[in-house]
């Protein structure tokens, strides 16, 4: 059993969970960048004109966020980030599931990504919750 106390635990749990969101954000976006159209085509989504036009564009705030969920994760002052980091996933993961409302309805792969960023936003608020309850 670790000899370290709950609120160190807590604290370093939540640290590594935002370096893993912030790596897969920035994975995901470049990703969406280099070979993102190539991947809607093979999977019968072709993006073409305006659609390939916001399907990139959608990729830029996955490479920038990166950089406030890596400055929260190393600040001393990690609480002062727990608005802007929950609002921004959760807000992130919002709109890509409502994208699901729009015509013509997107591949099955915005619904996972969509659930995937709510639920990082939603692990981040059971550490954050944690890290205040302990200690």
């Amino acid at each position: 059993m670790s000899t370290q106390r709950p609120y160190v635990r807590g604290r370093r749990a939540l640290r590594r969970s935002l370096i893993a969101g912030a790596l897969y954000d920035l994975i995901l976006g470049l990703f969406m960048l280099v070979a993102g159209s190539w991947t809607m085509s093979r999977l019968g989504e072709p993006l073409e004109g305006q659609a390939l036009y916001w399907f990139r564009l959608s990729a830029l705030p996955l490479c920038i966020l990166p950089v406030i969920y890596l400055t929260a994760a190393r600040s001393s002052h990690l609480d002062a980030f727990r608005l802007p980091v929950l609002a921004l996933r959760g807000l992130g993961g919002g709109l890509v599931l409502a994208s699901l409302l729009l015509e013509p309805r997107p591949a099955w792969l915005v619904l996972v990504v969509g659930l995937l960023d709510v639920g990082w936003a939603f692990l981040y608020f059971i550490l954050w919750h944690r890290r205040g309850r302990v200690g």
